[in-house]
């Protein structure tokens, strides 16, 4: 997915799901985000980041392969 998809993504339809998603997911993971909206990892890293970067979401922990972020 291009950085222009996820900003097309992320301002349209599939914001609610996405906003849907962050709000019942207790530990946000980029494999537990993946599953929640059903896209794959990559793309659910690169939206996670994207959130991070507009301050929605923030990173709580992260080890050498995996980050955990919570709802801001």
């Amino acid at each position: 997915m291009s950085s222009e998809n996820i900003n097309q993504n992320l301002n349209g339809k599939f914001r609610e799901e996405i906003n849907d998603a962050l709000t019942k997911i207790k530990a946000i993971t980029p494999a537990s985000f993946a599953d929640e909206i059903g896209v794959t990892l990559s793309e659910a890293k690169r939206l996670l980041t994207k959130l991070e970067n507009e301050g929605r979401i923030l990173l709580s922990a992260k080890s050498h392969n995996v980050k955990v972020y919570r709802l801001k």
